[in-house]
């Protein structure tokens, strides 16, 4: 369900709190216009449909992807026009210049999400206490012609005066159980970011998966904290913790980091939901691409002996989150977790390593049962 954004009532009663802490002294507070989450429910009334861009059809031409709108698995409603961002903006802007009225200082935190992700084409401009939180760069891998409209429109928002931050669900896509690295990607965007207005990030979600996507979650930790870091040089702190092993363990993700990212060009890999692209782990991660990668950590065996304890278990965390993901695609080839022989093997590594915090075992399970890729 959505709001009903150009209904004066609804301005009257997001400001009520504002008032009352006001008139006690508060300044500098934030009002939420953040929209309820999904793709569906939008307001149809005569009063909000005046307010759409007519003809606004600046949702059109952009790549199919997903951006976590669809979680509500709604039908887009056939009269709206794609991009309702105009009615959004409009809301905003009237919230903004009400809201200063009782505190000068006051912020209006909303997003560009859904159906109004892209910037409206009929409002000159956004007054200056309000935030937006693009929800977009949410794809990795992702292809050129994706990151071009994710400018594009980072700098449609911030042109017409808004201050942008990062909302982005970025990590929530970030693979599920099996390697999948992008550290080059997501640095090259934080920095644009940075360099291009950025005053806050607020990410959905660290899935916890620290043996398979592990290089990319250190990446974005650490050039969030020192934003003009360069990317191979933070890279390299984190295989300094392998010791003897660092160049095996480079090796190892700097393989899957290019397998990653060229199924980014892969429009059929970038087309497909999660739950379809899960489904194909069988063909992505097959015998042959793991493979490869067994082979760069079996170079390590002599190494091991000059390490330390530590060392040698960060690195026994990589063989086992590689075997997870060799479990996972048999699991998904059998289609089984409670009946198949392959499953049953997969539930059992989980118990297994759980505790060691290879991957984030009750997420991954958590996500199986929710996109139904088992029986």
């Amino acid at each position: 369900v959505k709001m009903c954004v150009s209904n004066p009532r609804l301005w009257e009663l997001q400001l009520e709190r504002i008032k009352k802490y006001a008139a006690q002294g508060a300044r500098g507070q934030w009002l939420n216009a953040c929209e309820n989450d999904g793709s569906g429910g939008f307001c149809t009334c005569k009063r909000c449909r005046a307010w759409d861009a007519a003809p606004n059809a600046s949702l059109t031409s952009l790549p199919p992807v997903e951006d976590g709108s669809e979680v509500d698995g709604a039908v887009r409603t056939p009269d709206l026009p794609p991009s309702l961002s105009d009615r959004y903006a409009r809301w905003y802007n009237e919230l903004a210049v009400r809201a200063r009225e009782f505190d000068p200082d006051i912020r209006v935190v909303a997003y560009a999400y859904s159906n109004y992700r892209s910037p409206p084409t009929g409002i000159n401009s956004i007054e200056p206490n309000v935030w937006i939180g693009y929800v977009g760069f949410n794809a990795y891998p992702r292809p050129q012609s994706y990151r071009q409209m994710s400018v594009d429109e980072w700098f449609g928002w911030s042109r017409l005066g808004a201050t942008v931050f990062l909302r982005s669900n970025s990590l929530f896509y970030c693979g599920e159980g099996a390697p999948y690295v992008t550290s080059h990607q997501l640095a090259e965007d934080l920095q644009f970011q940075v360099n291009n207005g950025l005053r806050a990030t607020d990410y959905d979600a660290l899935q916890g998966y620290w043996a398979t996507t592990g290089p990319t979650y250190y990446t974005l930790a650490r050039m969030l904290w020192d934003t003009d870091a360069d990317v191979d040089n933070v890279l390299d702190e984190f295989y300094e913790s392998f010791g003897p092993m660092k160049q095996i363990v480079k090796d190892y993700y700097d393989y899957w980091e290019a397998f990653t990212v060229n199924l980014g060009n892969d429009e059929r890999f970038f087309a497909s939901k999660r739950p379809d692209r899960l489904r194909a782990y069988p063909i992505i991660y097959n015998a042959s691409v793991l493979r490869k990668a067994d082979a760069i950590l079996a170079r390590a065996k002599p190494l091991l002996r000059d390490a330390s304890e530590e060392e040698r278990q960060r690195f026994r965390n990589i063989e086992l989150g590689l075997q997870h993901g060799r479990l996972l695609a048999a699991a998904l080839e059998d289609g089984k977790t409670s009946t198949g022989q392959a499953g049953k093997q997969l539930m059992d590594f989980r118990r297994e390593i759980a505790h060691r915090n290879v991957i984030n075992v009750y997420w991954t399970t958590s996500k199986e049962k929710r996109y139904r890729v088992f029986e």
